[in-house]
């Protein structure tokens, strides 16, 4: 899985705001997932996001030009706001999944204009925001310009990551981006290339290592 974290410092979220229940975090949920792996990507998230004393509520938001079956729209997404919605929403934090690509550039995906404007808020009114899998292709595409390049057939599998010194000194501490430029979906972003074009809110880089 290729994931990417950006952090910046904002207004204080709901959760460190004077008179708001300190012990609960709020968190976005962007699932651009298959409509078979909705309910999957929602346990394994809400699954991770859990710990001792504070409670973590996931938000649930969906792109509507994500191509969907009509009985996910019936079931599965009955628990999800539109994108819209997130537009006033207060977020300690926000996880924008990927989806199955259907076109050999993300720009020509169905979804791409609205998953823009999801980066586009994220941006400028998150805290913290972690881009998984083809999302993460699809924010260092649109803030800067890295294309990924195709493999010779698809690739997966659990990597070590090794962190990359310069953007390490770019940020200073607390400010951490895993990335594995590896992409099941027979792309990747050359390491290299992000650790020089990376975008100024990326935390850091983890390049793979062997």
């Amino acid at each position: 899985m290729t994931m990417l974290t950006s952090t910046k410092t904002l207004a204080p979220p709901p959760s460190e705001v004077p008179g708001v229940n300190s012990q609960r975090i709020v968190v976005g949920l962007v699932n651009n997932m298959p409509d078979a792996a909705i309910r999957a990507t929602e346990r394994q998230f809400g699954g991770l996001l859990q710990a001792d004393g504070i409670e973590v509520a996931l938000r649930y938001f969906h792109l509507p030009t994500v191509p969907r079956s009509e009985s996910a729209r019936a079931t599965f997404l009955q628990s999800y706001a539109p994108v819209e919605e997130l537009w006033t929403s207060r977020l300690d934090g926000l996880i924008v999944t990927g989806a199955e690509p259907r076109a050999p550039k993300l720009q020509d995906e169905p979804y791409w204009s609205s998953l823009t404007c999801v980066v586009d808020w994220a941006e400028e009114n998150t805290i913290s925001t972690i881009w998984s899998c083809l999302a993460a292709h699809a924010a260092v595409l649109h803030l800067d310009r890295l294309e990924r390049q195709p493999l010779g057939s698809k690739l997966f599998g659990v990597f070590g990551l090794g962190e990359h010194a310069e953007a390490r000194g770019m940020l200073g501490p607390g400010k951490i981006t895993a990335v594995d430029d590896r992409s099941a979906h027979g792309g990747a972003v050359p390491a290299q290339e992000l650790g020089e074009r990376v975008h100024d809110d990326i935390g850091a880089i983890f390049e793979r290592t062997q």
